[in-house]
């Protein structure tokens, strides 16, 4: 399921405070004939075994910044929820 899913690119935006932009988000889903919106994005992080996370990010990070590898998926999953309370919130205005 997450194959397609790279963790790191959401991190790696989330963590520049870079707002996420749905339309390429959805375009690069559109190579695996998916579409995609926060919750389940929620999801596939939760899924993601720890070491996938880690065989993912390890690929990226120098070897003084991978500790920070147990702690990206807490991070991660809280910048997730806030992006979904924030675009909850937009809808209903």
């Amino acid at each position: 399921m997450y194959d397609y899913f790279k963790q790191f690119d959401i991190w790696f935006l989330l963590s520049k405070k870079i707002e996420i932009d749905w339309n390429l988000v959805n375009l690069k889903m559109s190579l695996y004939n998916r579409k995609t919106d926060i919750k389940e994005i929620i999801n596939m992080v939760k899924e993601i075994p720890d070491q996938e996370i880690k065989k993912d990010l390890t690929k990226f990070l120098p070897l003084n910044h991978r500790s920070i590898i147990k702690e990206i998926r807490v991070w991660l999953m809280e910048k997730l929820e806030k992006l979904g309370e924030k675009g909850t919130d937009e809808r209903n205005k």
